[in-house]
């Protein structure tokens, strides 16, 4: 995802997931006057949905261990570094980005730790 798209909420990224192949599930809500308003229509994507949502809760992202491309330049642009050092260097020494990034990550909470 780049910097310019907007940020899809969790039920966004979960139904998007499950329309994907191979599994192509459909992901209908129920009603406001059904049993279980809200819900999906079909258990096993409700089940899902439950499952995605105890893996990654609300107010909580998903990201990869190690910083991808974008990310760090992203941070390089947010400290100004692009412009001390005359162009976003990545992962040498001479940005700090990468390692504020795993820092940042090792001290983070767990999601089973709040």
């Amino acid at each position: 995802m780049s910097r310019n798209e907007p940020v899809m909420s969790q039920r966004a990224r979960f139904e998007a997931w499950a329309k994907r192949p191979p599994r192509e599930w459909n992901v209908r809500i129920s009603g406001t006057k059904e049993a279980w308003p809200g819900s999906y229509w079909s258990y096993p994507v409700q089940c899902a949905w439950e499952a995605w949502q105890a893996a990654c809760p609300d107010g909580w992202q998903a990201v990869p261990f190690e910083p991808i491309e974008d990310q760090i330049e992203a941070g390089c642009e947010a400290t100004g570094e692009c412009e001390r050092l005359g162009e976003c260097h990545r992962d040498c020494d001479c940005s700090s980005v990468p390692k504020v990034y795993r820092a940042m990550l090792s001290a983070a909470p767990k999601p089973g730790d709040v």
